[in-house]
């Protein structure tokens, strides 16, 4: 298992938010230069503390049959956002049509981390395509709020 960043990671991409009620939405992009294994993880969005992910959606070129991936955070709950998302055929997933069903209560992020997404059972092929779209906010600028 190894681990690899997408342009957002190796950049350090995260939008400071310091306007009430702001939102932000990112894209994260990998392209796999190489075959990734089994149980490789891709570090695809960073996210700092007291962010809120509120939408996600997924793209991605078809990586063959029997395929599949989580994105999550590793390590603390690797599929919080898709579980088993089927990447057999190109396509596209969104968080709330296709997510994973135990998503209900969105998680406010107590430290900074990143948003990771976990090759399941087979490999991801040399020049597979995978973005990440999030859209989160800060929770905390506006009197009151909570999750």
């Amino acid at each position: 298992m190894a681990t690899y960043k997408s342009d957002l990671v190796i950049n350090d991409v995260v939008p400071d938010m310091l306007n009430a009620g702001e939102t932000k939405t990112v894209i994260a992009k990998y392209t796999a230069s190489a075959a990734l294994a089994a149980a490789s993880i891709i570090e695809m969005v960073p996210v700092k503390e007291d962010f809120v992910v509120l939408g996600m959606q997924v793209y991605f070129t078809a990586f063959g049959a029997a395929r599949t991936l989580d994105i999550g955070e590793t390590g603390v709950l690797a599929d919080r956002y898709f579980d088993g998302l089927d990447v057999s055929s190109a396509g596209k997933a969104d968080l709330f049509a296709d997510g994973d069903a135990a998503y209900v209560v969105p998680k406010k992020y107590s430290a900074g981390d990143t948003i990771d997404v976990l090759v399941n059972v087979d490999t991801m092929p040399q020049d597979a395509v995978l973005y990440l779209v999030v859209t989160y906010k800060k929770i905390g600028v506006i009197g009151a709020e909570t999750v």
